[in-house]
Order: structure tokens, then C-alpha cells, then sequence
């Protein structure tokens, strides 16, 4: 596609003229408000060189329409300053066609100093104010006195200060400037003595560079120099004289008060902020600095030039690979060579863009800060009027909202286990009751592995075998650098791991827990809440928030109810009698609408044992057995079973085990509920008479190890009634487990909770007729034949001949719709 030519001879049509005036309506207005006194609406930049300049009249150039295919403007006009102005604007630099009006007027008056004389009147361009994707070459024709170095700038009326052009040719009657974007185009010249003379602007190496290095991130692996140098630049120029801070020690650690400068990974807002501005930017200097890219002493001269107007420039080099670095220019050396800022090198105040023999010396830089170094033999004045800088200021709204890379970078969330090995996202104020903490870093996107590294200050933790680390008592502030496997190869031709973010979390390792810890209560359900301690102090004192309010209860337990549906925090710190926080815990309770169910209101209980037990599980020791008590008679429930005679002494060992998962907070109906139960016996005894053995045998078998173990639900319960314990709790679900030598059995059964509805009236006898019948088989029934009232008992029922127990599993009270 070739590019529309557009040639202005001479005046202009009718229709033009009527263009041209009203542009030049505006261009008065602009330059009335200039000239009384509103110069600026924005702060210069700290140390730019400032002025003003005073035009005559406007004079109308030429008004053409340029479409995406791009256009030459080209003006002709004897007599005029600017015969053989032209305006050459690439394929592509717009998406639609845009039209371009300009103008000029004499400069009647500049302020800007004897480094800053005007060659040229003072252009305005005018196509919309939108920036063009490459750059577009303006030709001003000039006249240059002998002596003396010209260069185009644009000139800022709001602030009064100066923008350098980069150059794409110079000659002794014009020089062709570089822009992606028109407001004021000026020549202006300096002494060439001046350019090789010692001058430095106010951007300072360790206070207006980043702090951190350029490795690289997880989403641009290659570099982030363009990124960086840009965002450097843009906020020396824009945000520091307003914002203050410098921008090295202010992103460091993402800008906490702990500075860490000597582990750059925990800049992560910075870092994620520059690989966003290299993704827009990458291509301005391997493409479009490519053609402005010299060796020459020239350069040097530009360089210098820009510098002068007390503004860093972004530099561009590059090598005939095809390969290009960023690096920020800032002054000028009293050998005449440029001091550069290079994002691979934060720290490096010697760091110089060398010339010898007018020409420039290599510059050996890698890609990245571990990259190969790479033999750089050109450069390019890249300048300050990017055509990103209205995207770098939209991205730094970003950095200062913390949302900087989101959606770029991989979703990541970090979540935690648990005392119950259930995974939680792990937020700030977590609190556990373990020193060991098992964390991940789970990633939407599966095809990305994510590391993680954890700190404490600037230690590096270690992974223990579980994978857990290791906290102290009380408040933790861990930090943790996320890391993600990329396709970069090392030395060794593994694959590199690369920053995504880092982050901290507050974890607290707390003695102290609330039972229950996250509960499902129904709207004004009332809920006791306990504190756990190990160990409590003494005169402990207990201050109790919900959502953050202090309640006016300081007991332990504490009961409250919740009056609205939704999710409560439950916080409460433990002291000592001196006042010194003991530590703190958390509950979150969630609230539900109401409905009828069975709610946990009694925990576990001992009620009677002689097995010892641990948690939820009992278990038998061994026992021996005499002659005289293996012919006692054992009562149950009223049933007397004789023992048989033996005429020695034997032992016998038991191991007898229940297990009952915790009770849950409400049953519905219908829930099931898991037990299980298991027997191993063996008998000992001394050599006697085969009958002998096999009644010790029989007595094994029958007597010492034969365990009946029973589940019993309850409509009532008397803890203190041992005998009668049987008549009380209804209906039995036997799970009998007898055993002989060297025999081992397992039972299970599943608990079906039952609906609330009105027990049915039996006397003892019936119940334990219907129960143990003639106890042919193990008969089950199903609580629904005998009805329960509003509160049922779960009751384990530890039967020996020897010992027995009761253990009170737990007690449920129907609450809700249809209670009784």
C-alpha cells in the first residue's frame, strides 16, 4: 500500500481558509492565555530548566487528511520560514484517518537562556492529541550558524519547560526530527562547546533508578530494561515533584517500612509495574530506535543536548543481532562521556556511555542482570514524549491500589491446612494452634507451577518433610516470594523459576483455641463457646469481640446467640493477672436460616470406666483371673448369666477398642453416623489336663474376653444410675464382639439419625424383652420404632464380665420447626 502524497503550493482554497481560520482562533486563545501568565497548570519536573516564549500573530501552514495507509505533507511556499516543511507520517500510525492542521508563529521573546536560541518560529501541529503508534519524521527547515548544534524540542506551555525530539537527520538547512506526538515544535541550538562540558540533572542514581535488578519476571523472562528505564523516567518527570519520595527506597519491600534493598524479590509492585510497561513498550526501541540508532559523536552531541533541559532521557542500544537494552541517560561527564542508570546495574555510579575518537566505545550489557553480556556498538535518544506515558500513569494507579499485574500474572491464592488437614485460604490474622504450618500456592491456570519461598524478616525458612514450616509462639509476619517454572534455560539446562509476586500474611501460633471453631447455628440458636488453653494462666482474664465490637461478657465459657442470618467473627484475647496478653483465638460462625433439627448441646463425657480410655477410643489392659471370681455372677439390665467352673487360675488379655468420629454440630434427619468396634483375645495358662485347658478355654472365650458393646440412644439419661443404665437408654444397637485364643473381630454400624416425634410408653421388662429377646442372633432396631422426644443420647455401653464402662458420646437437643 503506498502512502497519499499531499503538496501544498502557494494559498490555500476557500474551504481551507475557513479551517485555517478557526485553528488559528484556537492557537490565539492558547497563545493570549500564555502570554498573560498562565504558564503552568503542572509542576516542572525538580531541577528542569524552565522559560517562556512570546509569539507574534499566527500564520496558517496547510490543513490534509492522512489515512491509516499513511501520507507525505509537503509544503512549498516561497517567501515563507517554513518552505519545505514536511510531515511524514508511516503506515499504520493510526488506526483511522486523521486530519492535521498547522500553523506557526514568530517567537517574539524567549526566556530559556543562552544554551536554548531559537532557529526556528514556534510550529503547532494539531491532529487530535492522540499519539501515534511509530514515529512520524518532521523536516523543519532551518538555517544553523556555524558553531552551533540544533535540535527540534517541544515546548511545554503548561509548565514551561522543554522536551528534546530525537533526530533522524541533520544538515546545515534543516533538521528532521522524530514524534509520536504534535503539540509545539521549536529548533533551538547551543554552542557545540557546550555539549562536552560536565553536567548533571537532578536524577541521582540509588534515589530516582529502581532499587531492584533487572532479572526478569514470570511474565516477561527476557528483561525488563525498556519497562523499567521508562517507569523510572516517568516518575522523576510527573511524580516525584509531586509525590516526594524517591522512587528507590519507596517501592522497596512493596513500601513497608522495613527496607530490605538487599533482596530485591519482595519489590513485586515494582517489578510487576515494569513488566507491564515492557509488554506496551518492548517494540520502540527494536523497531522504531532501530533507524535512529549511531555511533557517531553526534549522538553524544543529542544526548547531551536533551540533557540540558534538566530532564533524564530513556536510551536505547543495540547490536546488529537484533538484540536491544534500555538504559536511562542523566549526565554528562567532564570527559564528555554520558552517565547512565543501567536496570541491570542499580548500584553502579560509574557506569558511562563512553566516547573515544568521536565514536562510541562497546557497551557491554546483558539482556537481564544474569544475562551473558552482549556487545552493544549503537545508540538511540528514545526521549520523553513516549507515546506510553498516559499508560504508565493509568498502570501506577495500579501500583498505589496494590492491583498492579492482576489478571497478567498468574492467579495465584495461598491456602493452608488446618488442625483437621482441611485446606483454608490463608488470609492475614490467621491463627493456629500449631508452630508447624503446611502451606501452598495453588494456581488457576494448571499448566503454570508455582514455588513458593517463605521468610521470616529476611531469613529464608526451611521446608520441613511434611512440608511444613516451622513458626514461633504469637505473632508471625511471614513473606512469601511466589515463583513460577518458565521456559528460560540456565547453564545447566534446567528451567528457571521467576517472580510473580510476594506477599505477607499475620499468622498467629496461639495457645489458645474456641470450641467450636467454626460452627453452623441457626438464626438465635444460643451457642456456649469455650476457651481452650494449655496452659491456662492463672486469673485469666477473657475480653470477647464479635466483628470486631467488644461485648460486655468476660466469662468462659461465653454464650450468645446471633439474631440475623450471615457469617461472625469471633475473637477473643486471653491475659494473664498482670495484663499481659496470654494470646488469642478465633471462631467464625456462620448463621443460617432456621429449621428443625437435632443440635449438639452436650460434648463427650466419662460416665463410668474402668478400661482406661483416650478421646473417643477405649481400650482394655490385660487382666488375670482368679478361680474364685471367675464363678461370680455378673448382673446386666437385670439378666444374670452364669460364668463356667475352672479349677486353675489363667489369664487373659484383651484389647478392646471403640472408635466414634466426633460428634458433628446438627444432625438432620436422615444423617448417618459411622461406629466401629474391634476385639483381639488370647489366654495364657500352665500345663494342666486337656479338660482343664478347655474349660480355661471355654472361660476365655465366654467370660474374660466376651464384650458387648451397645450403642445406646436415649430419650433420658441418669449419669449417676450404674445399675439400671440398660432400662434407661433405648433402643440398644448390640455390637457383640466375643472372642477366644488368639481371635481378633470387627463390627461397624451406621447410626440413622431419627425424626423428633413422641417415644412410645413400655415398661423395663418390655424394652428389654424386645431387646434382648432370646438372644438368638444380634438384633438391630430401628430407633424410629420407639420414638424420641426432644433430646436423644448417644451412649457407647462397655460390657465385660469382669469391668465394663459408659461414655456418654453425646446429647442432642431438637431445635427448630417441629420441635415438641
Amino acid at each position: 500500500m503506498t502512502k497519499t502524497k499531499i503538496i501544498i503550493i502557494g494559498c490555500l482554497s476557500i474551504l481551507l481558509l475557513v479551517m485555517t481560520l478557526l485553528a488559528a482562533i484556537g492557537v490565539a486563545l492558547v497563545l493570549y492565555l500564555s502570554r498573560n501568565g498562565d504558564v503552568a497548570n503542572s509542576a516542572a519536573p525538580p531541577g528542569a530548566v524552565t522559560g517562556r516564549m512570546e509569539t507574534g500573530a499566527s500564520v496558517s501552514l496547510l490543513s490534509a487528511t492522512v489515512k491509516p495507509s499513511g501520507g507525505i505533507i509537503e509544503l512549498h511556499k516561497k517567501g515563507s520560514p517554513l518552505d519545505g516543511f514536511i510531515v511524514d507520517v508511516p503506515e499504520g500510525s493510526y488506526p483511522d484517518a486523521r486530519s492535521f492542521r498547522m500553523s506557526y508563529a514568530a517567537i517574539t521573546k524567549n526566556t530559556f537562556g543562552p544554551n536554548f536560541k531559537d532557529l526556528s518560529p514556534l510550529i503547532t501541529i494539531d491532529n487530535g492529541g492522540s499519539s501515534a503508534r511509530h514515529y512520524m519524521k518532521v523536516t523543519i527547515p532551518v538555517k544553523v550558524p556555524a558553531g552551533k548544534f540544533a535540535m527540534g524540542f517541544l515546548y511545554n506551555r503548561k509548565n514551561g519547560t522543554l522536551d528534546a525530539l530525537p533526530m533522524f537527520k541533520r544538515t546545515e538547512s534543516s533538521v528532521t526530527v522524530a514524534t509520536r506526538h504534535f503539540s509545539d515544535v521549536v529548533v533551538l541550538s547551543v554552542d557545540e562547546s557546550e555539549l562536552s562540558k560536565e553536567f548533571k540533572t537532578e536524577y541521582k542514581m540509588e534515589q530516582d533508578n529502581w532499587s531492584f535488578p533487572n532479572y526478569g519476571t514470570y511474565y516477561q523472562s527476557t528483561g525488563l530494561c525498556n519497562g523499567m528505564s521508562l517507569t523510572s523516567v516517568w516518575y522523576f518527570l510527573h511524580r516525584k515533584s509531586i509525590e516526594d519520595p524517591s522512587l528507590y527506597s519507596r517501592y522497596d519491600n512493596n513500601g513497608r517500612n522495613d527496607k530490605t534493598i538487599e533482596r530485591w524479590e519482595d519489590d513485586s509492585l515494582g517489578y510487576r509495574f515494569a513488566s507491564i510497561m515492557q509488554f506496551y513498550a518492548k517494540a520502540e526501541i527494536s523497531t522504531d530506535s532501530s533507524e535512529l540508532s549511531r555511533s557517531d559523536i553526534q549522538l553524544r552531541d543529542e544526548i547531551s543536548f536533551a540533557l540540558r533541559t534538566g530532564k533524564p532521557q530513556v536510551l536505547g542500544l543495540t547490536h546488529p543481532s537484533g538484540a536491544c537494552h534500555a538504559i536511562v541517560a542523566y549526565g554528562v561527564t567532564p570527559e564528555g562521556n554520558i552517565m547512565v542508570a543501567d536496570p541491570n546495574r542499580p548500584t553502579d555510579h560509574e557506569a558511562v556511555l563512553k566516547y573515544q575518537d568521536e565514536k562510541m566505545v562497546v557497551y557491554n550489557a546483558g539482556l537481564g542482570a544474569g544475562s551473558p553480556p552482549i556487545p552493544f556498538d549503537r545508540a538511540s535518544l528514545v526521549g520523553n514524549q513516549d507515546k506510553n506515558w498516559e499508560t504508565i500513569a493509568d498502570e501506577y494507579e495500579k501500583v498505589k491500589d496494590g492491583s498492579i499485574g492482576k489478571h497478567v500474572f498468574p492467579d495465584y491464592s495461598l491456602v493452608y491446612k488446618d488442625e483437621t488437614g482441611k485446606k483454608k485460604p490463608l488470609v492475614d490474622g490467621t491463627i493456629i494452634g500449631d508452630q508447624k504450618l503446611w502451606v501452598d500456592s495453588p494456581c488457576e491456570d494448571k499448566n503454570v507451577k508455582v514455588f513458593l519461598k517463605p521468610y521470616a524478616g529476611t531469613d529464608l525458612l526451611d521446608w520441613d518433610k511434611d512440608g511444613c514450616i516451622s513458626l514461633k509462639p504469637g505473632l508471625n509476619e511471614i513473606g512469601f516470594l511466589i515463583l513460577g517454572l518458565t521456559d528460560v534455560m540456565d547453564d545447566n539446562s534446567n528451567k528457571v523459576k521467576m517472580p510473580i509476586d510476594f506477599v505477607y500474611r499475620k499468622i498467629i501460633v496461639s495457645p489458645v483455641k474456641i470450641d467450636p471453631s467454626a460452627p453452623t447455628l441457626d438464626v438465635g440458636q444460643e451457642q456456649s463457646f469455650q476457651v481452650l488453653m494449655n496452659p491456662p494462666p492463672a486469673n485469666a482474664k477473657f475480653e470477647w469481640t464479635v466483628n470486631g465490637k467488644p461485648v460486655p461478657d468476660f466469662n468462659n465459657p461465653y454464650k450468645t446467640k446471633f439474631d440475623k442470618e450471615g457469617t461472625y467473627e469471633l475473637v477473643v484475647k486471653v491475659s494473664d493477672a498482670n495484663g499481659k496478653e496470654f494470646g488469642s483465638a478465633k471462631s467464625t460462625v456462620k448463621v443460617v436460616p432456621r429449621e428443625g433439627g437435632w443440635v449438639l448441646v452436650g460434648k463427650p463425657r466419662l460416665v463410668k470406666s474402668q478400661p482406661p480410655v483416650s478421646g473417643l477410643t477405649f481400650s482394655t489392659n490385660s487382666a488375670t483371673y482368679k478361680k474364685k471370681s471367675i464363678q461370680e455372677r455378673f448382673v446386666r439390665t437385670g439378666t444374670s448369666y452364669g460364668a463356667p467352673k475352672v479349677k486353675q487360675n489363667f489369664t487373659a488379655i484383651r484389647e478392646v477398642k471403640f472408635t466414634f468420629t466426633a460428634p458433628p454440630q446438627r444432625m438432620k434427619p436422615g444423617d448417618i453416623i459411622p461406629f466401629a468396634n474391634s476385639v483381639n483375645a488370647s489366654t495364657s495358662y500352665p500345663d494342666s489336663p486337656e479338660k482343664d485347658r478347655n474349660e480355661c478355654l471355654k472361660a476365655t472365650s465366654e467370660y474374660a474376653c466376651d464384650q458387648e458393646l451397645h450403642i445406646c440412644v436415649a430419650n433420658s439419661y441418669n449419669a449417676d444410675d450404674d445399675k439400671n443404665i440398660g432400662s434407661l437408654a433405648f433402643p440398644f444397637i448390640k455390637l457383640d464382639s466375643g472372642g477366644s485364643k488368639g481371635s481378633t473381630q470387627k463390627k461397624s454400624f451406621n447410626f440413622k439419625v431419627p425424626e423428633c416425634g413422641k417415644p412410645r410408653k413400655k415398661s423395663n421388662e418390655e424394652i428389654n424383652k424386645e431387646i434382648f429377646g432370646e438372644r438368638k442372633g444380634d438384633p438391630v432396631y430401628n430407633p424410629l420404632d420407639f420414638g424420641f422426644n426432644k433430646k436423644i443420647h448417644l451412649v457407647y455401653h462397655f460390657f465385660g464380665r469382669k469391668d465394663g464402662g459408659e461414655y456418654m458420646i453425646a446429647t442432642y437437643e431438637y431445635q427448630g420447626p417441629g420441635a415438641p
